[in-house]
Formats: structure tokens, sequence, C-alpha cells
């Protein structure tokens, strides 16, 4: 039989554990969650730059091995929003995370706005953070710009994107 003392001991390590663990899970988020901010400014440095080699490396290896056109795209998606960028603001964020056991994923889903020359444009990308379950997922998924003023054009969810990019005709 416990006595008092035990009792008060065992929730103090109960509660400190917990809060330890839950601690770790903040840590985690948060460093995922710059992780995702990295990759938005990547991304927008590489258009700036027009850098091709470094924006098709950002891209998950499962999207690489599968988008086949990928470096082409990207060559367009330069040619679409040419210019200077004068300005950018992240608009939107959310993020799935699934957890099971050992194993978690960290998509996020964020968009920016964009002021390029005279012009604004939305772009939206899923990247996953991390991937434990499938680690060729980790990277971006899609990446979608449209100019502002398409926007109801070319809604659509984030769960309807589809990986590589997609650039309005």
């Amino acid at each position: 039989m416990m006595n008092k003392k035990s009792i008060v001991v065992f929730i103090i390590l109960y509660v400190f554990g917990f809060s330890s663990c839950q601690e770790k899970r903040r840590m985690g988020f948060a460093i995922q969650e710059q992780k995702n901010l990295d990759a938005a400014n990547k991304i927008i440095q590489c258009i700036e730059e027009k850098n091709v080699d470094t924006l098709y490396a950002l891209f998950s290896d499962e999207v690489i091995f599968s988008q086949k056109t990928l470096k082409n795209d990207i060559l367009k998606l330069y040619t679409f929003c040419s210019g200077n960028i004068f300005g950018y603001e992240k608009t939107a964020m959310g993020v799935d995370i699934i957890i099971e056991g050992k194993f978690n994923s960290s998509e996020f889903h964020t968009s920016y706005k964009l002021h390029i020359n005279d012009t604004d444009f939305i772009m939206d990308y899923i990247f996953i953070a991390k991937d434990s379950f499938d680690n060729k997922k980790e990277g971006i998924r899609s990446l979608k710009i449209i100019k502002e003023s398409d926007e109801d054009k070319y809604f659509c969810y984030w769960q309807d994107m589809k990986p590589g990019i997609f650039i309005p005709e």
C-alpha cells in the first residue's frame, strides 16, 4: 500500500513526465514549422533568381520521380511570373499532422501574396516537412502560382492540388 508521500511523488513525476513529452512535441512542431518557413523563403528566392536547380531540389523525391516535366514546368513558372519581387507576405498556413506510435508526418499548406513588378500573385504550396512513414515524400509536393485577379478562376481545395507545379494556361 502506498503512503501519502509516495502518492505525491508519483503524481509529480507523472505530471512532469507528461509535460516533458508535450514540450518535446511542441519543440518538434516548431522545428517543422521553421522548415516550412525556410522552404517558402527558398521558393521565393528561386523565383527572384530564376534558379531552376535549387527549386527542383526542394521538391520531394516522390514528385521528382513522378513528374518528368518538372524542370520544364519550373522554366514556365519563371516565364509566367517574371520580374522583380518587390514584397511578399504570408497570408495563410495550416498543417496536417499524423502521429502513429513512433511515426509521424507534418504537411504544411501555406499561401503567400507576392508583389512582382505591378502584379500581385498568390503562391500556394504544400510542403511535407517530415514524414517518417515515407521520407521520399519530404519536400515540396505542390506549388501553384496564379495572378491574384484570377484567384476565383483557379480556386481549388488543398487536397485537390496535384503534385508538381500548377501554372495557369
